[in-house]
């Protein structure tokens, strides 16, 4: 997290004087689902919401399935394209890798996350991969960990997986080039803003894997 998203941890409604760093730690334990200062039934004394699921409700963002889809792009071919690219993308999908990793399904709720599960038919079934808390949502999630927390939309959007192909002159800094499997993350009514996810390896999330958020401001006439 950045020392921003860190100081919106510690928020309080109104603009009021900000929490500790112990309580904002405290509330990040929460919204990764830690329930041992939540309130119960016979304990409410405890300072954090009492949750019916630890997943929250999911509006519109409909869940998607991604499972190694063939997009066609092993047909790219010069002029238009290096003759790398089309070759690379039948490699990419031959490779040991993308061989294994498991479908997912990809779905926004309004705990403030995009959640990823796998999607066999095993035993593995319905286990969270990972969730991701996209940085246009940041501001607000402080607010669902008080007791008389109001319903908003948080990561509202439908998400978007595609392979795409990272060209090595155009790749950011501190990615690797080459074609991944990427999520595109929206928030829906939930505020404005696209995140940008390698999903390559669902089950072996990292920092790394964020490729960007991105701004999206809509002017009127």
């Amino acid at each position: 997290m950045s020392a921003e998203q860190k100081e919106m941890l510690k928020q309080t409604p109104a603009g009021g004087p900000l929490t500790t760093d112990a309580f904002a730690q405290q509330r990040l334990d929460f919204l990764r689902g830690s329930r041992t200062l939540e309130q119960t039934e016979t304990n409410t004394a405890n300072p954090f919401r009492r949750r019916a699921s630890r997943l929250g409700d999911i509006v519109n963002s409909s869940p998607q399935y991604v499972n190694k889809t063939d997009y066609g792009f092993s047909s790219l071919k010069a002029p238009a394209f290096s003759s790398t690219v089309g070759a690379g993308y039948k490699t990419y999908r031959a490779s040991a890798d993308y061989q294994a990793k498991p479908p997912i399904l990809l779905v926004g709720s309004n705990d403030g996350m995009l959640h990823a599960f796998d999607a066999r038919t095993d035993s593995n079934g319905g286990k969270e991969l990972f969730a991701y808390a996209p940085s246009g949502a940041f501001n607000n999630l402080f607010e669902l960990t008080y007791p008389d927390y109001s319903h908003r939309y948080y990561v509202d959007g439908v998400p978007r997986a595609m392979d795409a192909w990272f060209a090595p002159a155009d790749v950011p800094s501190g990615v690797t080039s080459g074609w991944k499997t990427v999520a595109a993350v929206t928030l829906g009514a939930g505020g404005a803003g696209v995140s940008l996810l390698d999903i390559s390896d669902p089950a072996n999330m990292t920092k790394e894997d964020v490729l960007g958020n991105f701004a999206i401001r809509i002017w009127g006439p």
